[in-house]
């Protein structure tokens, strides 16, 4: 049984050794495993605000499942603020456990919360989760009259 609580400090560790196991970032390679978790824990200090939620998901001896990072954005031309997922990001032992479903719900819920009326994300179209339309399953609408653009600095 998987339970979801917002990430704390201590739990930079556990987020690291997740994220260098996904394979996803060869630049993690060059570094140590302590070096990702002091980044990530002088990272993780900017998610200490309203602005900011970080979430994980634990299984029943507190292993890490999965974790998901939400911004909460103000806009000008929306009523309200919106939420935009940075990261959603599953264990491999972890998948189709509803780790991700249950993370979603937690983000969703302090939305309605905020008073946010939309949630925003993105998905390569190359990722299992799109492949297998998790988030078509969870009623997210993909839109097609939008471009997703990267500069990079």
């Amino acid at each position: 049984m998987l339970h979801i609580r917002k990430a704390e400090p201590q739990d930079m560790p556990a987020l690291a050794s997740l994220i260098r196991s996904l394979g996803l970032f060869t630049y993690l390679e060059s570094e140590s495993i302590e070096a990702t978790a002091q980044r990530l824990k002088k990272r993780f200090a900017r998610y200490d605000s309203p602005s900011h939620s970080l979430y994980m998901a634990l299984d029943e001896k507190d292993h890490l499942a999965g974790y998901v990072g939400v911004h909460w954005m103000p806009t000008l031309f929306l009523p309200t603020d919106e939420g935009y997922i940075n990261e959603l990001f599953i264990d491999e032992a972890y998948r189709g456990q509803r780790a991700g479903t249950k993370l979603l719900a937690a983000v969703k819920e302090e939305g309605r919360q905020k008073g946010c009326k939309r949630l925003i994300l993105e998905n390569r179209r190359s990722r299992e989760s799109y492949l297998r339309g998790f988030y078509k399953k969870d009623g997210w609408t993909e839109r097609a009259d939008m471009a997703s653009f990267v500069f990079d600095l």
